[in-house]
């Protein structure tokens, strides 16, 4: 790309971070999706072991033993990247959950700077500017980003392995086959949901010359075995981890599924140098060089793969009984076209419009029509495959972007105006939480709310949202909390108590554990040792205000420290207060139950 153009690129994704950062100036602790609490202390999990990793490391180089090297967390059945990426950030800027939200700004800053170069890849610059325009105003990377979730890794690996597919020539150069490769590994690295999102790309942009040559057809079929001993080796896994309870790093399954694809890329490499460039031999270089990648985590892992399995099934859109199976694709299919269009204001009218404005484009309909195939093809399979949820469409998020923007690079009039669209939607959108903001579109008879009022999760309501049918409603990302943050007000070496006074909400376990991984990751990180486990500060919870007079009961008798925060989609009333000396907080629990009953 033009220097020019990629100083000015760098220049809006520096806009994009700058306002995340007053957004995070004004937001407490807030988590309006149930899996972000979940999802953040994993990320101070994997924080406090890279601390003790460091320590161990400098250790073996002083001492020369490296026995108190730590293992590595288990990251729920999630992969391991997205966390590890943060907890590497907050050992060098602190622990804290702002800094691991900073991370997701940094890959949306990245996404936009990939976007523009597809855009130039496919338009010039005019392309360059709409494609990183659409993202830096759309919704969704914007939400997630504040919610702390794994789809801003999921859209810039999208991206990546999008304008590599466009480098590759119809996967047929090497280089770019092998990087191809290495970013769908990677990707499967951030979510295994990886494979729905880029598997389809690859397949569309190697099927016209896959059948052309006899190498390149031998290449598919070294691919097929590796599917079908890829499905062998997890069927034999998942049986060895019934007897032996788990798999190792260096466990004999976990070396054959890396001897497998170590074969496909020797393979690969051998039918290259004897044939011309073909399809076939770079999907074998793809499949190998990606299972390379993440396939030791996942061999590794062996024992969340079947209940992976029986998750997706259940929860697959398609209803599979016979008596309700057209009337489950019809609804689910309708859910996903509603959220596809909260993508961006008046998203589903730009997406139809685009798509046909940009097939008719004639100058650029050779690489116009696969591009269409290959994000068509992808939003399909997100339809058919995973819950019409928002959390989980918003990863096509790029793809959504040139359906319904690239078109405007056409004719210079189109560009212009589409522009000074994205500008204005991008003020409402992505500031949308600002009260000057609101009060400006207020006078213009518009209505800004937060995305998350209309797309609660997967059970939520099935009919449309309001803003489908009244352009003057617009959804934009999360607002902040405006509330003091309830982490600072308690170091973060102290050891934190909760007390809920009325019925703590599903999953509410996380606020503990979030506690304590903080606690350990600022010990591990300054080099401190375990004190005694006495407890220093207290939280009193409660969905509704706390009654008065209750804390006095409880010989708690300094005045607290009354704050709000939301959790989901409610508002949580808490008071802090210092602990005295031979606190229980089991005990005191079963008090507050006993009078809050009583």
């Amino acid at each position: 790309m033009p220097r020019k153009l990629v100083y000015l690129l760098a220049l809006l994704a520096v806009g994009y971070f700058w306002m995340h950062l007053g957004w995070e100036n004004h937001d407490g602790l807030s988590f309006p999706d149930q899996h972000s609490a979940n999802f953040m202390v994993n990320a101070f999990k994997c924080s406090r072991v890279l601390a003790q990793a460091q320590d161990a490391v400098l250790q073996g180089l002083t001492e020369g033993s490296v026995a108190g090297m730590p293992r590595f967390p288990r990251t729920q059945d999630y992969p391991p990247l997205v966390f590890l990426l943060s907890g590497l950030v907050m050992n060098v800027f602190g622990t804290d959950i702002q800094v691991a939200r900073l991370t997701q700004v940094l890959l949306v800053a990245g996404l936009i700077m990939v976007m523009g170069r597809i855009g130039w890849q496919l338009a010039g610059w005019r392309g360059a500017i709409l494609l990183s325009l659409g993202i830096a105003t759309s919704v969704w990377p914007a939400q997630f980003t504040r919610i702390y979730s794994m789809a801003p890794g999921q859209m810039f690996i999208l991206a990546v392995c999008l304008t590599l597919l466009l480098d590759s020539q119809g996967l047929t150069r090497r280089n770019a086959c092998v990087a191809i490769g290495v970013a769908f590994g990677v990707g499967m690295l951030v979510k295994y949901s990886v494979l729905i999102l880029a598997l389809p790309a690859v397949l569309v942009i190697a099927l016209p010359r896959l059948f052309r040559s006899f190498p390149s057809v031998l290449a598919l079929l070294m691919v097929l075995f590796q599917i079908a001993m890829v499905v062998l080796f997890a069927w034999w896994g998942m049986i060895e981890v019934r007897v032996s309870g788990g798999l190792g790093l260096w466990d004999p399954l976990v070396l054959a599924a890396e001897a497998l694809f170590l074969l496909g890329l020797l393979v690969a490499l051998v039918l290259g140098r004897r044939s011309e460039p073909n399809s076939g031999v770079g999907l074998l270089l793809v499949a190998s060089t990606c299972g390379l990648v993440c396939s030791p985590w996942y061999f590794a892992n062996m024992v969340f793969w079947e209940p992976l399995i029986e998750l997706q099934v259940y929860s697959v859109p398609i209803d599979l009984e016979a008596g309700t199976r057209m009337f489950g694709i019809f609804q689910a299919q309708t859910r996903s076209l509603w959220v596809t269009g909260s993508f961006y204001w008046g998203g589903v009218a730009w997406l139809a419009a685009g798509t046909v404005l940009l097939l008719t484009w004639r100058e650029k309909i050779r690489v116009v029509l696969p591009l269409v195939a290959v994000c068509v093809s992808v939003v399909l399979a997100h339809y058919l495959l995973l819950v019409a949820d928002v959390r989980y469409l918003s990863t096509t998020a790029p793809l959504l972007v040139i359906l319904a923007f690239l078109w405007a690079a056409r004719w210079r009039s189109s560009f212009v105006l589409c522009v000074a669209f994205m500008l204005v939607a991008g003020i409402l959108q992505v500031a949308g939480w600002k009260p000057s903001v609101q009060e400006l579109a207020g006078r213009a008879g518009i209505e800004v709310f937060p995305l998350s009022r209309e797309f609660v999760g997967p059970s939520d309501r099935l009919e449309p949202p309001g803003f489908l049918f009244d352009l003057a409603q617009i959804p934009v990302a999360e607002s902040p909390t405006f509330e003091s943050d309830v982490l600072d007000e308690i170091p973060p070496g102290a050891r934190t108590a909760v007390i809920w006074v009325d019925d703590p909400p599903d999953g509410s376990g996380f606020l503990v554990n979030l506690l304590l991984e903080r606690k350990r990751a600022f010990m591990a990180r300054h080099g401190l040792r375990r004190r005694p486990p006495e407890v220093e500060f207290l939280l009193l919870c409660a969905w509704k205000e706390i009654p008065k007079g209750l804390a006095s009961s409880l010989g708690l008798k300094e005045r607290p420290r009354k704050l709000q925060m939301q959790i989901y989609h409610q508002v949580l009333h808490v008071e802090i207060f210092p602990c005295f000396p031979g606190f229980d907080s089991a005990a005191l629990q079963a008090l507050v139950r006993a009078q809050t009953k009583g």
